[in-house]
């Protein structure tokens, strides 16, 4: 190991054990590699020490390729969703302004790649739950525990997915055929410290569903692995990310109006990409493969990235 870690075969003392500059070295090779940092030689650990100069070269060789698909010009201000580190980036003029955690998407339902614009910040907000969701966790709940059970959580039904939907009686609802996929059926979570969307989310109009927001079980950011969404992006200092978006005190934020829509006078562009080699200005930083795209990766079958405003950048597709 202290050869490996390029120490020497023996100590600042001259033993050859296990002593803190290992522990210390494993730590900053923990670090540069993603892993948790423990100084201690766990199996994740070890399986990266083991790795041949090869598997650095085709780490990298993907993410360059990886990197074309993105827009030549990113912008002045941007913010940078990063799959495989699960963490957001916000960069002004090349300066990195802002870094916090994320959630995003389990392995069934990945966020995908893709590039748009930050158009609305929304405080407040209704959560619209999907269709799927309503039908295999909402309607079972309810045949299970009746209509309160909606109450409970304050969600409501509605008439249609208009922006001016009717209050429907859940009670009045037949709730087996919206199990069973015969009935689709809207179902949305009011504004409140339990709604899922938190206090505030961030729009950019996509065909995928997917945008960035709150959340109130902030627990959840302590995990390494943070792969618990259904695809959306959750972030752990939403609030920064609005201060970088206005470029100013976010004070609509504290305002009690449910579903505040903010316009951004300059939309700001935003990239959910997927970088597990990522340079800084002390060298490379490696995360883990948590998507498998490395492993399955050929370099001739990238997969796509959905784009809505720049021509050179690939037509919009499911990533």
């Amino acid at each position: 190991m202290r050869e490996r870690l390029g120490l020497g075969r023996r100590g600042p003392e001259g033993d050859r054990g296990w002593g803190q500059d290992i522990a210390d070295k494993l730590g900053s090779f923990q670090q540069v590699h993603g892993l948790e940092e423990t100084g201690r030689a766990n199996r994740d650990t070890i399986e990266a020490l083991n790795r041949d100069p090869d598997w650095y070269m085709q780490t990298i060789e993907r993410n360059i390729e990886r990197a074309r698909l993105l827009p030549r010009k990113l912008g002045d201000r941007y913010v940078l969703v990063d799959l495989a580190a699960q963490e957001l980036r916000a960069y002004d003029h090349g300066a990195r302004e802002l870094h916090m955690r994320v959630i995003q998407g389990r392995d069934s339902m990945q966020t995908p790649m893709l590039a748009d614009r930050i158009e609305t910040i929304v405080a407040n907000p209704y959560w619209n739950l999907p269709p799927d969701i309503v039908r295999k966790t909402i309607a079972p709940a309810v045949l299970s525990e009746g209509p309160s059970w909606l109450d409970r959580r304050d969600y409501e039904v509605l008439s249609d997915w208009s922006d001016d939907p009717k209050p429907v009686d859940s009670a009045d609802v037949d709730w087996q055929a919206v199990a069973d996929g015969s009935k689709l059926l809207r179902v949305r979570q009011r504004p409140g410290p339990e709604n899922a969307m938190g206090s505030v989310k961030f729009m950019f109009p996509n065909p995928l569903g997917i945008y960035l927001h709150d959340t109130p079980r902030k627990n959840l950011f302590e995990y390494a692995d943070r792969r618990l969404s259904h695809g959306c992006v959750r972030l752990e200092k939403p609030e920064a990310l609005a201060e970088f978006l206005v470029q100013g005190d976010a004070d609509f934020l504290s305002s009690n109006q449910p579903n505040n829509r903010v316009r951004l006078a300059d939309p700001v562009p935003v990239y959910t990409g997927y970088f597990t080699a990522w340079p800084g200005k002390d060298g490379l930083t490696f995360h883990e493969d948590v998507y498998q795209l490395d492993k399955a990766m050929e370099l001739t079958e990238m997969p796509a990235v959905a784009s809505r405003h720049q021509a050179d950048t690939p037509s919009r597709k499911n990533g």
